[in-house]
């Protein structure tokens, strides 16, 4: 029997925020207590003065989590959600289009009962809790949730799935204000899904269990009900691997009768399931974070049309077709080795630009197994009419053959990649230990740009307000860390902003080009603002640090931060120009402010 829960109704309201009649924004804290638990506070950001002290966010220790369908190539897309590991010992779900960081949590109380939850740190800075459940198992001490989530594209909402102790169900909770949750699965007895299988669409959502994969309408009172798949003969095993469109109307995923025999379904929130591939074969994942760093290695285009898919063997091959192709029109594989180099084993990075184009990189596997590309090119592939007449671009070029077959060998190591929404560019750093750098692919144009040269190591970028804030090793001189900004239509060159023996460890972004940035050096350490619009940088006077581990705009775009001296931590908010206030915290033995975005 399921377990009684919360609530007595498929949709009910767990929490509203409270209002706020002040203008001003709010900064969030995790404050330290000397028992070890942390307790959110809110503060004005303007005055420094206490807001707020929720007493359901005290006694927490914070908890790691996980976020579905997460690619390097696809996390700057304003609909793509994120995950950020500055939190200690945990980290937090950045939630599409700015909607602010989750986080996940236990409470312990006076009775020793302890309980999970999320709590959400939203635009106007002021931390609410979100939804919570009793721990399960001996002394109630384990997480009811399995703390990996799919999130909404707008951000509204994520699904989230509960152990079958906690009632094995699958649960659309929306933020609000108020927040609803809503049982997606309130039809079915406690069961275990797939964690990786949740995603949520705008308008519905998915999730899978090894001998069924459900789907549901994000309607009141909406079931997930098992997929149909017309005259297909339904598949006896799922993989749980599913992916979306990039306008979120179709999907995909790879069932059948066993490891070694699937093939890719393609379906929308109604109607049967048709099938991509040709035969079963054995097939890779999705290609998500954190297992895959080249995916996605499955991808499916916004007509649900045409479908890519990887294969496994001995070398990891691409293939392309058509949905329910008709006998003239087989799939075709792209990487084969009348096309390709034959010890070009691996292919990664999967996305259709149009219904009709697919770009994907090819090259060779780091090491045997291992989801990630070396010696590769970017490529397009055009594929319409049949498919076997598919037209190839040689995007980045740094093998040199610009046209088919391509028989030299790459040089790219692709340690990172993303697509802006902006340009359609694609950025791609490079790792190679002979000259690496930071390039751009162009749709439709053989040969990439070089914006950042001799690069040892890639460290992190971000993208905002028209500009790039990139940061990398040098591979010169003493190969000092180096921070650059660059227009992302590479109208101008790249210009350095800061260079450092040491890292340059933290940063925060605001949406109108303004970063905050800590230089630690080996003497002490900084906390500086630079506007990649105007390339303006200010630093903050009277702080050398240590600082603490998070960064954070706040509502009113001030820069909130910690600062130690003696052990003893201190708060603040920094508006560059103007000054520095003090956030008026007692009783804190450390702790650090809470970040709502990047």
């Amino acid at each position: 029997m399921r377990q009684a829960l919360l609530w007595t109704s498929v949709i009910v309201a767990t929490w509203t925020p409270r209002a706020e009649a002040a203008a001003n924004g709010r900064v969030s804290t995790f404050e330290l207590q000397p028992d070890g638990t942390g307790r959110v506070r809110v503060y004005d950001d303007v005055t420094g003065a206490l807001s707020q002290s929720p007493l359901e966010l005290a006694g927490l220790t914070l908890l790691p989590l996980e976020v579905n369908g997460r690619t390097h190539l696809l996390e700057h897309q304003a609909d793509a959600a994120g995950l950020v590991s500055d939190v200690p010992g945990a980290n937090r779900a950045l939630l599409p289009n700015r909607r602010g960081s989750l986080y996940h949590f236990s409470r312990v109380d006076a009775q020793g009962l302890t309980t999970f939850g999320f709590f959400l740190v939203p635009p106007r800075g002021a931390a609410f809790l979100v939804h919570e459940l009793p721990g399960i198992g001996p002394g109630q001490t384990s997480d009811p949730f399995v703390a990996r989530i799919a999130c909404s594209p707008s951000g509204d909402a994520f699904l989230v799935s509960t152990l079958p102790a906690a009632g094995g169900n699958v649960l659309e909770i929306r933020l609000g204000p108020p927040v609803q949750v809503v049982d997606r699965t309130a039809n079915l007895s406690p069961r275990r899904f797939f964690a990786h299988s949740l995603l949520l669409a705008e308008t519905w959502g998915t999730f899978g269990l090894k001998r069924a994969f459900l789907r549901f309408e994000r309607q009141p009172g909406a079931q997930g009900a098992p997929l149909s798949f017309g005259a297909h003969a339904v598949p006896t095993s799922f993989t749980g691997h599913v992916v979306l469109s990039r306008n979120g109307a179709f999907a995909a995923t790879t069932a059948g009768a066993g490891p070694s025999a699937l093939d890719v379904y393609v379906f929308g929130p109604t109607g049967p399931a048709s099938r991509a591939t040709p035969a079963p074969s054995t097939l890779s994942g999705a290609g998500f974070l954190p297992e895959a760093e080249d995916g996605p290695h499955l991808a499916v285009s916004d007509d649900g049309l045409a479908c890519a898919w990887r294969t496994e063997g001995a070398s990891r091959e691409c293939w392309v077709g058509r949905v329910q192709a008709p006998p003239t029109d087989p799939a075709t594989e792209l990487s084969s080795n009348a096309r390709f180099l034959d010890t070009l084993d691996e292919v990664g990075v999967f996305v259709f630009r149009a219904p009709d184009r697919l770009q994907l990189g090819v090259g060779a596997q780091v090491a045997p197994g291992v989801s990630n590309l070396e010696n590769t090119d970017l490529f397009q592939v055009d594929v319409p009419g049949t498919l076997g007449g598919a037209q190839f671009l040689n995007l980045s070029l740094s093998s040199g053959d610009p046209t088919l077959p391509f028989f030299s060998v790459p040089s790219i190591t692709l340690e990172r990649t993303a697509l802006l929404p902006t340009t359609g560019d694609t950025w791609y750093a490079d790792g190679d230990s002979q000259g690496g750098s930071v390039s751009v692919a162009h749709e439709g144009q053989v040969r990439a740009t070089v914006v950042v040269p001799a690069v040892k190591t890639f460290v992190d970028w971000e993208f905002v307000a028209g500009q790039a804030w990139v940061h990398v090793r040098s591979d010169l001189g003493n190969r000092p860390y180096e921070l650059y900004r660059v227009r992302q239509d590479l109208t101008a060159p790249a210009v350095l902003i800061a260079s450092s023996d040491a890292d340059f460890t933290r940063h925060a972004l605001r949406n109108d080009g303004l970063v905050a940035c800590i230089g630690a050096s080996l003497a002490s350490s900084s906390l500086f603002a630079t506007n990649l619009v105007t390339g303006v940088t200010q630093t903050l006077p009277g702080h050398t640090g240590p600082f603490g581990p998070t960064l954070t705009f706040t509502p009113t775009g001030a820069i909130a931060f910690t600062s130690v001296a003696g052990g003893v931590p201190s708060f603040h908010v920094w508006t560059p120009g103007v000054g520095v206030v003090p956030l008026q915290v007692s009783g804190a033995v450390g702790g650090f402010v809470l970040p709502i975005g990047r």
